[in-house]
């Protein structure tokens, strides 16, 4: 049985997989599921679509979040969803 720092470390490397270019990666909300067999851990993210140039690179950059499932037996992860906030 893998522990939440164990699981959070997991999501950040398989988001950080997905998205290369992304490297303000943050856990931001950890929880279980109901039935006790999966961590949801929800990973913020900058949001660099479009963002080009030296002005746009300046301004405020919107966030966005990834919920990930992770199976708390093996460590697997189990989906990626988007998280809505």
């Amino acid at each position: 049985m893998i522990d939440l720092k164990t699981a959070s470390k997991i999501a950040i490397e398989f988001v950080q997989s997905i998205y290369p270019d992304n490297t303000d990666l943050q856990v931001e909300e950890i929880e279980t599921t109901e039935d006790g067999k999966y961590w949801l851990i929800t990973i913020g993210m900058y949001d660099l679509t479009g963002i080009k140039g030296t002005l746009a690179a300046l301004a405020p950059k919107p966030r966005k979040y990834k919920a990930v499932q992770i199976n708390k037996e093996d460590g697997l992860v189990q989906s990626m969803k988007i998280r809505k906030v």
